[in-house]
C-alpha cells in the first residue's frame, strides 16, 4: 500500500505496511461544500455508510459561507430540488437569509441520515492499493486518523485530494497559466436594506497556500471605490469565491472543441446550460477557439446547452475516486459553463449513484452499467432531455441596462443569409456562422466588403477573417487606424469594440504588415489622451472610474495580436520586442490604465500585459 502526500506542492509516495484504520466507510466525502454536502446526503439516502470531512466549521461552501445561495444559469432538476425547497421554506418561516437557511437545512438533513461530520478536518494523505484509493489520512482537532473507504469523493472544488493521490490535473489557460479571477462577497447597508455585493478581486491558484493567503488578506484589506458608493460596509463573507481551480484528466474529458463540433458524449450524466462564463477583459488571451468565439465573433455571453459525461467524474487510470465538483474533467475553455450550482447539485447526485452501483455490482467505478445509472438519473429528473435547450440569448438585462429579449438562436447555414445580420450591431451570429461555413461563405463576404453600408462591410471583414481569408485585412487595418470605438451589442456583457476586434483578427491572420500599426497603439505618447478613452458611461453595468476599460481592451488586443504575429513570423520578432520594451519597460503604461493596486483584478490585468509581452520576448530569445 502507498501513502500519497503533498509537501510544498511536491507529491511523495511512501510504501507502508499494516496500516491501522480507525474506521471503515463505504464513502468518504472530502469537502462538504454545496456538492460535497449533497454527495454525502444522497449517498446516505442510497443506503451507504458515509463520513463527511470539511476543513471549515460549517457546511455548504460557496452557497453558505461564500454568501452566494442562488444561481446564475444551469438547469435545476434531480434530487437537489427537495433540498432547495426545504431551504426556501426555512428562510420564509424564520426570516433567515438563504445562505444561513442553507447551512441549517444541509446540516439537519445530514444528521437525520446519520452522516458523521468531522469539521475543521483536513486530508493530509491518501492511501492507494496499486491505483485504487483505499482510505485517507486526516488531520483533526484530536490528532491524525487513518480512515478506510471503498469510494473517496473529492469535493474540495480544486481537485486537492485527487492531486494528492497522484491524478493528472491541469490548471489555467495555455496562454499564461492563469485561471479565472476570484470574487469577494461582502455585505453593505444602504439605508435599512442589507445588500450582498459580489466583485471580481484578482487571480489566484487556490492550491498555492501562500498565494491564497495573500489573496485572503488583500481582499479583506482593500476597499474598491464602487463598494463605498453602494452603501456602508458591514462584513466580508468567510470564503473568497474561487471560480476555477485544477481540473482532473478524466476517463472521458469534455472539451469546448467537441461542443462546437457536436461530438457529444453517448453517456451523459446531465445537461448544463450557461454562457462560457469567463470573467475578465483579456479574452483575446484565451485559447484561439475560445477567443474566436468571445472576441472574434463577440458571442461571449451567448448561452448554450450540452451533455456532461458521467465518466468526467472519474480520474483517468484510478479507481475508488470520484471528483463531483467543479474540478471534474473539463477543459479550461468550457469550465466556466460547468460550475453553476445546479450543475454541482447534479454531479453530487451522479456520484452518489455511481458509488452505489459500483458497490452493488462489485466492479470498478468506470465499469458500472450505464443503463442503470441513466435510469436512476432520468427518474429523478437529473438527466432530462428537456434541459438540452440549444443556443440562446438569455438573461435579465441587455448591455445597456434595459430588459433583455430572451430568444433562441440558430446558426445560419447559407451564405446569402449573412448580409441581413451583418448589417446590424449584432453581427456575431453571422460571423460565427461564416466561420462554420468556411470557404463556401468567402465569395459572398468578399462582395460585401464594398457595400455602401458601413456596418455591413466592416462586419463582413470580421466574418471573412474568421474564415481565414486575408482579403479582409485592408478593412481591418482601417478600423484600427480609425480607432473605431463602436461597441457591438450581441451580448449582455463583455461586448467588444470594432477596433479591438480588428486587432484580434489581424493577429489571427498573422498579418506581418500590421506590426507598425499595432505597435502604434501601444507606443504613441498621446494614445491614452484620445477622447475615445475617456469615461463616457458606455459601461452602465460596470461603473469604474479608476479603470479605463476601452484603453485596456485596445492595449490587450494589440499585445495579443503582436504576439501571435511574432509566433508566425520569426523575422518580425526583434521589431515587436523592441516595441514592447518601449511600451512597457518604464511601467508608465500602468498609470494610464488604472489607479487600482496590482493585487486587484484590474491591476492584475495591467500587470499581465507587460508580463505577456516580456514572456514572448524571452521566449523568442530576442
Amino acid at each position: 500500500m502507498l501513502l500519497c502526500e503533498l509537501w510544498e506542492g511536491c507529491l511523495t509516495r511512501t510504501a507502508v505496511k499494516d496500516v491501522c484504520f480507525d474506521a471503515q466507510y463505504d464513502v468518504i466525502v472530502c469537502g462538504l461544500g454545496n456538492s460535497g454536502a449533497l454527495a454525502a446526503l444522497f449517498s446516505a439516502e442510497n443506503g451507504l455508510s458515509v463520513l463527511g470531512l470539511e476543513r471549515l466549521f460549517t457546511v455548504g461552501g460557496t452557497t453558505t459561507a461564500g454568501g452566494i445561495p442562488t444561481w446564475y444559469f444551469g438547469c435545476a432538476g434531480g434530487r437537489a430540488g427537495a433540498v432547495e425547497e426545504a431551504r426556501r421554506q426555512h428562510s420564509r418561516r424564520f426570516g433567515c437569509e438563504l445562505a444561513e437557511s442553507g447551512r441549517f437545512v444541509l446540516e439537519q438533513k445530514l444528521r437525520q441520515q446519520g452522516v458523521p461530520m468531522l469539521l475543521g478536518a483536513s486530508v493530509c494523505g491518501v492511501y492507494l492499493q496499486r491505483q485504487k484509493v483505499t482510505g485517507v489520512r486526516v488531520l483533526t482537532a484530536g490528532g491524525i486518523r487513518n480512515i478506510a473507504c471503498c469510494v473517496l469523493m473529492d469535493c474540495t472544488g480544486d481537485g486537492a485530494v485527487a492531486r494528492m493521490a497522484g491524478c493528472e490535473t491541469v490548471f489555467g489557460r495555455a496562454w499564461d497559466g492563469l485561471g479565472q479571477p476570484y470574487s469577494r462577497v461582502c455585505r453593505v447597508r444602504s439605508g435599512s436594506a442589507l445588500q450582498t455585493v459580489n466583485m471580481d478581486f484578482g487571480r489566484v491558484d487556490p492550491l498555492d497556500d501562500r498565494a491564497l493567503s495573500r489573496a485572503l488578506v488583500f481582499s479583506c484589506a482593500w476597499e474598491p471605490s464602487p463598494l463605498r458608493r453602494m452603501g456602508k460596509f458591514v462584513q466580508h463573507m468567510p470564503l473568497i469565491g474561487v471560480r476555477e481551480g485544477r481540473h482532473i484528466v478524466s476517463e472521458e474529458q469534455l472539451r469546448l472543441q467537441d461542443v462546437f463540433d457536436g461530438n457529444f458524449t453517448a453517456e451523459p450524466a446531465f445537461y448544463t446550460y450557461s454562457d462560457l462564463d469567463k470573467h475578465g477583459w483579456d479574452k483575446c488571451m484565451e485559447s484561439d477557439l475560445f477567443a474566436d468565439w468571445a472576441v472574434g465573433a463577440n458571442l461571449n455571453a451567448y448561452n448554450m446547452s450540452f451533455p456532461v459525461p458521467w465518466k468526467a467524474l472519474i480520474p483517468k487510470g484510478f479507481d475508488g475516486l470520484l471528483v463531483p465538483c467543479r474540478a471534474l474533467g473539463v477543459d479550461c475553455d468550457v469550465a466556466g459553463s460547468v460550475r453553476m450550482i445546479p450543475d454541482m447539485n447534479k454531479t453530487a447526485e451522479a456520484a452518489a449513484d455511481i458509488a452505489l452501483l459500483a458497490l452493488r455490482h462489485g466492479c470498478p467505478l468506470k465499469q458500472i452499467p450505464y443503463e442503470e445509472l441513466r435510469s436512476r438519473l432520468q427518474a429523478s429528473g437529473c438527466l432530462d432531455k428537456a434541459h438540452d435547450r440549444g443556443l440562446w440569448v438569455d438573461g435579465k438585462r441587455d448591455y445597456d441596462g434595459g430588459p433583455l429579449q430572451v430568444q433562441q438562436m440558430h446558426f445560419l447555414t447559407q451564405p446569402q443569409q449573412l448580409e441581413e445580420r451583418l448589417a446590424t450591431l449584432r453581427p456575431g451570429l453571422a460571423i460565427w456562422s461564416a466561420r462554420r461555413m468556411g470557404a463556401a461563405a468567402q465569395p459572398t463576404l468578399r462582395g460585401l466588403l464594398s457595400s455602401p453600408d458601413e456596418n455591413t462591410r466592416k462586419h463582413a471583414a470580421f466574418a471573412l477573417a474568421a474564415t481565414g481569408d486575408a482579403a479582409a485585412v485592408p478593412l481591418l487595418r482601417q478600423m484600427v487606424e480609425q480607432r473605431d470605438d463602436l461597441m457591438l451589442r450581441d451580448c449582455r456583457k463583455y461586448n467588444q469594440h470594432r477596433a479591438a476586434m480588428a486587432m484580434y483578427h489581424l493577429g489571427r491572420l498573422a498579418d506581418a504588415d500590421s506590426v507598425e500599426l499595432l505597435l502604434g497603439v501601444l507606443t504613441a505618447p498621446d494614445e491614452h489622451l484620445r477622447p475615445i478613452y475617456q469615461p463616457d458611461g458606455s459601461y452602465p453595468w460596470f461603473p469604474w472610474r479608476d479603470f479605463r476599460v476601452l484603453l485596456y481592451q485596445f492595449f490587450c488586443n494589440a499585445v495579443a495580436a503582436l504576439v501571435r504575429i511574432g509566433e508566425a513570423h520569426p523575422a518580425e520578432r526583434a521589431r515587436i520586442a523592441q516595441g514592447f520594451v518601449q511600451a512597457f519597460a518604464d511601467g508608465g503604461y500602468y498609470e494610464k490604465l488604472t489607479s487600482r493596486p496590482p493585487e486587484s483584478f484590474e491591476g492584475g490585468l495591467a500587470v499581465n500585459l507587460a508580463k505577456t509581452a516580456f514572456d514572448a520576448k524571452e521566449r523568442w530569445g530576442v
